[in-house]
């Protein structure tokens, strides 16, 4: 298809989700920003969910709202716009969605864990990329193994899959022993006011402030735990005072660590929406993030720090990296994966260079974000994916790689425990 035919085609991006999390903010600003070039625009969501509430008043992008029960009906001629997940979740997540069967499919790959066959309870080991999780892959789980690979390689034969960054591919390839063509990256982005706002509107203040924005969850709990650790540390040593502000929710929050010294402080906040995200960022000294969140900083020229993920505990000596350092769009890795690349900052040396080079570190963050993340660069990235894609759901649907007694099972437990959690979380937006 050429790029110029999308814009006879219905764009739907589908994601249900109540609560808040990358791949919808994803979805909805790569959805307002293609709708203000003329692209005919649709997202798949919850009644209330979070990209249903996030659209404003003067969008006229379509609706379609999901029910596990009755499902939904997908536009004729349309590109659906989907997370990567693995086959037999495809088969749940689409039981009742009506698809035409010439649809044009494309699936954007955001975690590797998405495709990794992960056993219930063992998602630790499963998720990352050496022996123990080969050997779980070869025996227990090899026919789920063999089915993501079966997904993996039909998408990439049609065309039809995009990574959010090096890192994933990077991690797919090495699980499943496969090589992707080069590039198909469709990055994280952020479209706020393109300035350098920090520098213009930062004041110089007493205290430290420093900031983490995302959710609180498996993967993430435990760099969190280890930047409180070491800000805790370096707060004590230097008598240093610093405030820092945890936004986000997620089923690991009870985990959080305290802070020891009385030099550091946590402040927790559920959550902010994104029109309220640059004021609160500009009053920060730093960010510690990932993902999307990171960007939501780098593009107010706030020096950002980008995290890495684990689903274990951190040892004390983790080195950090400045967004700037990053490269084919990563904005997180899973420390210990096979291409991953520790950073080369201590936390000394973070507070050190923060404190003292806060324009330079501004200027680098800034001008790193305006060539890699600015939106309308993602953005074209994806349209060319997007028009490159050749799978239609007719050569999907009904495939026996999609099924799977045991995770059909498990999953289904899951989503009725994971819903009874989000209803716990579920943030309305105040009219």
């Amino acid at each position: 298809m050429q790029l110029s035919e999308l814009k006879n085609k219905k764009l739907v991006f589908f994601f249900p989700y109540y609560g808040v999390g990358g791949v919808q903010v994803y979805f909805v600003r790569t959805a307002l920003y293609l709708e203000k070039q003329g692209y005919d625009i649709a997202l798949v969501d919850y009644k209330n969910g979070y990209m249903h509430q996030s659209l404003p008043d003067t969008s006229s992008i379509e609706i379609i709202f999901f029910d596990h029960e009755k499902g939904a009906q997908i536009p004729e001629n349309a590109v659906l716009i989907m997370q990567l997940l693995p086959p037999w979740s495809l088969r749940l997540e689409y039981k009742n969605l009506m698809i035409p069967d010439d649809t044009q499919l494309f699936f954007l790959t955001t975690h590797q864990g998405n495709i990794l066959p992960a056993m219930p309870k063992f998602r630790h080991i499963t998720t990352r990329i050496y022996w123990k999780s080969r050997a779980i892959w070869g025996s227990i789980l090899r026919v789920e193994y063999q089915r993501s690979k079966w997904l993996l390689k039909l998408l990439a034969n049609h065309d039809a899959i995009g990574f959010i960054n090096g890192a994933t591919k990077r991690n797919i390839e090495q699980a499943f022993n496969y090589k992707f063509k080069e590039g198909l990256f469709a990055p994280n982005q952020s479209d706020y006011p393109k300035q350098n706002f920090y520098l213009k509107e930062f004041k110089q203040k007493k205290e430290l402030q420093l900031a983490w924005v995302g959710r609180i969850s498996d993967f993430q709990i435990h760099i969190i735990n280890r930047v409180i650790q070491d800000l805790d540390k370096y707060a004590a040593d230097h008598q240093c005072v610093i405030q820092f502000h945890i936004t986000g929710y997620g089923d690991q929050e009870e985990h959080l660590k305290q802070p020891k010294s009385d030099f550091l402080s946590i402040h927790r906040i559920k959550h902010i929406w994104p029109d309220k995200l640059p004021e609160f960022s500009s009053q920060m000294d730093g960010f510690f993030a990932m993902g999307i969140a990171a960007l939501d900083a780098a593009i107010l020229g706030v020096p950002t720090m980008c995290l890495n993920f684990s689903y274990e505990p951190i040892a004390a000596g983790y080195k950090y990296h400045f967004l700037y350092e990053m490269s084919e769009y990563d904005t997180c890795e899973q420390i210990l994966s096979p291409s991953y690349k520790a950073g080369t900052h201590s936390m000394d040396d973070i507070m050190h260079q923060v404190i003292n080079n806060k324009e330079a570190l501004s200027k680098k963050t800034y001008a790193y974000f305006k060539k890699n993340h600015a939106i309308e660069h993602t953005s074209s990235l994806l349209l060319d994916l997007l028009a490159k894609s050749r799978l239609r759901w007719e050569e999907l649907k009904g495939k026996k790689e999609l099924n799977s007694l045991f995770f059909s099972l498990y999953k289904k437990w899951e989503t009725f425990r994971a819903k009874k959690r989000v209803e716990d979380h579920v943030v309305v937006k105040a009219s």
